[in-house]
């Protein structure tokens, strides 16, 4: 908060029978201004602010000055629980400090989507509160979002992981494109804007997005490899990609060492298919047929296509543990996006020999 600046503080009150009396210490130079509560149910001395509760759970807010005096402070607080006998008297747990700093001299404002679904790219837009000149803004990806694009000029966007910074000389909005985590649920974003003198100041505005969990199997743009992890209750291709846009779909037989075009798709088995958009084969389409005979498949000399037969991750060494003595190496899985197999597994060896090979 600002030097001098009004704000609100939230507590909540449970489970302390009929009724209970909450005193807040405040830090030293900040006052007491009123509450939701009933005034008479309030009570001042000094720094201390007693706000006694009756009946059931309590929710309350009170609004307080803060110090003019720049520095980190502490709240503290107790509560008296008079389900004991007799009563006694405990802390107030939550969020205790609070930073009192001079307000920024310059500022950036997010604004992006409240979700997006997963794997898929967004935009975030920016407005800068200031000439635009000799600042950046440095912005921090959440885990698993990948950067695609800026509508500033290349040479002031600089990359580095998940940290971008944007060079605006003189822009004082723009936008840029993201994809998104595959990993469902709330992610957020964290941001600064820096002076040429390297001050910063915390970006504001929107800095949650909440990405919707793929339900069922994702298909990028271009070539996918698949497999179903159980026996389908239709395992007709024609049922299952009848809503899929795709150019192919070709499955390698070792045995034959031939490419065939599947009617079926089979637990074990991998797929190559040819996607022409980002799509989704709805989780309906994948239902298994119900209790069966664990699936099996015979492996030839030299390489095999095969699939996964649980929709968790498992080490090689385990998924494959039936021929551990018969094989050398396996790859995947494959990325779409990079057009090559994330990793080369190397049966027997330990560790990670060189970069993705493990």
């Amino acid at each position: 908060v600002a030097p001098g600046e009004q704000f609100t503080v939230s507590i909540a009150a449970s489970d302390y029978g009929l009724f209970t009396q909450v005193t807040e210490t405040l830090p030293a130079g900040f006052s007491y201004e009123s509450s939701n509560l009933n005034p008479l149910q309030v009570s001042e001395a000094g720094n201390e602010v007693t706000f006694t509760l009756i009946g059931g759970n309590v929710d309350f807010t009170y609004t307080v000055t803060s110090s003019n005096t720049v520095g980190d402070y502490q709240f503290s607080g107790t509560f008296m629980d008079t389900n004991t006998e007799p009563a006694i008297s405990v802390g107030v747990t939550g969020v205790t400090s609070i930073s009192v700093s001079e307000p920024c001299p310059f500022s950036a404002v997010r604004s992006m989507p409240d979700e997006v679904k997963a794997g898929a790219e967004f935009n975030v837009s920016y407005t800068v509160e200031d000439d635009g000149q000799n600042v950046s803004v440095i912005e921090t990806l959440p885990e698993g979002f990948t950067f695609v694009s800026s509508t500033l000029e290349v040479p002031n966007v600089i990359v580095n992981g998940n940290e971008v910074t944007f060079n605006l000389e003189g822009v004082t909005s723009f936008e840029y494109t993201l994809k998104a985590s595959f990993d469902g649920g709330t992610h957020i974003f964290n941001g600064v804007i820096e002076d040429q003198d390297m001050n910063q100041c915390p970006t504001i505005g929107d800095n949650t997005i909440y990405v919707v969990p793929i339900e069922g199997m994702e298909l990028m743009e271009g070539w996918n490899f698949i497999s179903v992890p159980h026996v389908l209750e239709n395992s007709s291709v024609d049922y299952v990609l009848n809503d899929i846009d795709y150019d192919a779909l070709l499955y390698y037989n070792a045995g034959t060492e031939l490419w065939e075009i599947p009617a079926d798709l089979e637990p074990l088995k991998g797929y190559w298919i040819k996607s022409n958009d980002m799509q989704t084969v709805d989780k309906e389409l994948l239902e298994s047929a119900g209790a069966a005979v664990p699936p099996v498949m015979n492996v030839y000399s030299g390489w095999n296509a095969i699939g996964h037969s649980s929709m968790d991750s498992l080490p090689a060494e385990l998924a494959l543990s039936s021929i551990d003595e018969s094989y050398t190496q396996i790859k995947g899985p494959w990325n779409p996006v990079m057009k090559s197999y994330d990793y080369t597994g190397w049966n027997g060896q330990e560790g990670v020999i060189n970069g993705s090979h493990v």
